[in-house]
């Protein structure tokens, strides 16, 4: 539960002062279905005291930007007090986008540099350390990447629980022949 995961983030006995908040950096899958719950949890996890950086590919970053008119919600109504960042996705081609498999390829050799150096420049340049990393599942090369850099890491699923189950269970049901992997 969102609760759970906010007392393994506070060390035991602290009090969440401006000094001692977590800082949680939050990292979707960029796909529809996928931004909005992890920016869902971002914004509890704000009401509760954590400071969140959510981190976009420059392609989704720029599309919100550009979403930004006068009179209509703007990125900042839409983070509120998240910070909204960004990095390279690697993909050259826009077309790459829409091939899921191509896409994730792209994305696994190209992003986890940059997402260490986001992660390396924050931890120099703020006074808020990032203390976990969120991230997609699909997205599980950031979770390595919060390893290498010793930082607490959680898995996200965007989807239902439902859902999960049944994903998680196509290893065993292949196995015991009940479906075939086409």
């Amino acid at each position: 539960s969102t609760q759970k995961l906010m007392n393994s983030l506070v060390p035991s006995g602290s009090t969440m002062s401006s000094s001692t908040k977590p800082h949680v950096l939050a990292i979707p899958f960029p796909a529809q279905g996928h931004i909005m719950p992890l920016m869902q949890l971002s914004h509890r996890l704000i009401r509760r005291g954590f400071l969140v950086t959510f981190v976009n590919t420059e392609h989704i970053h720029e599309r919100l930007m550009a979403a930004e008119q006068p009179g209509k919600p703007s990125s900042q109504d839409f983070a509120g007090e998240i910070k909204l960042v960004s990095i390279p996705d690697g993909c050259a081609n826009g077309s790459d986008r829409k091939k899921f498999g191509t896409f994730s390829n792209i994305m696994l050799k190209e992003m986890p540099g940059p997402l260490e150096n986001l992660i390396l420049d924050t931890n120099i340049r703020d006074a808020q350390k990032i203390t976990c990393v969120i991230a997609d599942v699909h997205m599980f090369w950031a979770l390595e990447v919060a390893e290498k850099l010793n930082i607490t890491r959680v898995a996200f699923w965007p989807a239902s629980a439902a859902t999960f189950s049944v994903v998680a269970s196509i290893p065993q049901l292949l196995e015991k022949r009940v479906i075939d992997s086409n």
